[in-house]
């Protein structure tokens, strides 16, 4: 009941949904709900299937002791990560939708066209920049953000999850025909994720391959710290955009809520970060309100007719003591 709020299921002349503070607020209430339901020596950890946005196709639901994770058939994401230490959902983030109230002048940070969910994956050009791809002015190379993965196998037992879509992606104006498939493996406190992209095509293949993953972090001042294995350091909200290359893994602390989330890949990637901001009307002015973090991880690789490229990206969440 605490999260029925009605202010944050709607948006008119106040932020309403918008509003990140007042967000977070339902879902850390909506997850100690969850958590009391919960009885000792009953609950168990389990993967299972259920249609849980009412879209007539079932999502899979990892509920953990740590964490509860959410993935979609749409584009093949994870559209729900819950930390139940601290009942947190830091996918609990927020697209930047053009609204009626926008300007010209507001345009130029750009407008989503997909859910800020993670493991999204991209194909981008060449000379892609990340102002391209946070303004949303990047070409899109590949059909797999928003297309649906099929169920390739499920396993309660050992807590796995396979998806799989055949797609294409543009090179030099040409579709050639590949193939992703992700294995998703839930376990304590982390989410495993093998990526497997074969080429179908008689080519051989140079592409650019990202994932995107986004953080709806604690969006106070200063109280998330950012560092990369180069060695790389960084304030979230003092460093509006950030690039490196290449390193295996960065530590995101949350100093106030002392939550450490390490994200790292088997192979060495780029990696760009930016924050998403939404530009809200307040009553009788816009404001801007930061809804979450952007970090794209990318890899240029070179696949071989009927060969595969893999890596693993791991999302770790710890307590710090």
């Amino acid at each position: 009941m605490k999260s029925q709020s009605n202010t944050v299921y709607w948006h008119g002349n106040i932020p309403g949904v918008y509003d990140n503070f007042l967000r977070k607020q339902a879902y850390s209430h909506l997850i100690d709900a969850e958590k009391s339901s919960r009885e000792k020596g009953i609950f168990t950890t389990s993967l299972s299937t259920t249609d849980f946005d009412c879209d007539g196709m079932d999502e899979y639901i990892y509920q953990g002791q740590y964490i509860n994770a959410y993935v979609h058939n749409r584009g093949g994401v994870l559209f729900e990560l819950d930390y139940l230490v601290n009942s947190w959902n830091y996918l609990d983030t927020m697209s930047r939708y053009k609204e009626s109230y926008h300007k010209n002048e507001h345009e130029i940070n750009g407008f989503d066209w997909y859910p800020r969910n993670a493991f999204i994956d991209h194909f981008l050009e060449d000379d892609c920049k990340l102002a391209d791809f946070s303004q949303m002015t990047y070409n899109e190379l590949g059909t797999f953000v928003d297309s649906d993965y099929s169920m390739v196998d499920l396993n309660r037992e050992k807590k796995e999850l396979d998806l799989q879509f055949k797609g294409q992606v543009k090179i030099n104006r040409i579709k050639k025909s590949i193939k992703i498939t992700k294995k998703f493996d839930f376990k304590k406190n982390s989410i495993h994720v093998k990526y497997n992209i074969s080429n179908l095509s008689v080519d051989r293949l140079k592409l650019n391959f990202a994932t995107e993953i986004n953080l709806s972090l604690d969006n106070i001042s200063n109280s998330v710290f950012m560092k990369t294995s180069s060695g790389k350091e960084a304030f979230i909200k003092k460093t509006p955009v950030f690039e490196d290359s290449p390193i295996t893994d960065l530590i995101i602390n949350e100093v106030k809520r002392k939550v450490s989330i390490t994200i790292s890949g088997s192979e060495e990637f780029s990696l760009w970060t930016f924050p998403v901001v939404t530009e809200t009307r307040n009553l009788d002015k816009i404001e801007k309100i930061y809804q979450s973090t952007c970090f794209v991880l990318k890899w240029s690789v070179e696949i071989d007719s009927g060969k595969d490229w893999t890596s693993i990206v791991t999302i770790r969440l710890e307590k710090i003591r």
